[in-house]
């Protein structure tokens, strides 16, 4: 069985979400107002948080912390409001990801 590769950076965690989800999912997300993406939290924000190990010391959990952003539950909220700006063509700094807090 291969092995789940963590993305490394925002810009690959973007990537790898749209690669994984359906389409009724994606769609599903682009449609949300960006005041209820705390609603994602616990779908798409948990498994975020549990799949690519941001409990734990990983590439990706260190990328955000050079950023300045050190706790799981941040970092998914983050992912989640940048894959949603990613969705609906909006621009995304992939490499100032506190500017999405």
């Amino acid at each position: 069985m291969a092995k789940k590769r963590i993305p490394q950076n925002l810009q690959e965690c973007l990537e790898q979400l749209e690669r994984k989800l359906a389409p009724d999912e994606l769609e599903k997300i682009k449609n949300h107002s960006e005041k209820d993406l705390f609603l994602l939290h616990f779908g798409l924000g948990m498994w975020i948080r549990n799949n690519w190990r941001l409990w734990e010391d990983s590439a990706l959990t260190e990328w955000f912390r050079e950023r300045g952003i050190d706790f799981a539950d941040d970092i998914s909220d983050v992912i989640v409001k940048c894959f949603w700006r990613y969705l609906n063509g909006m621009p995304v700094d992939t490499e100032k990801p506190n500017e999405y807090r």
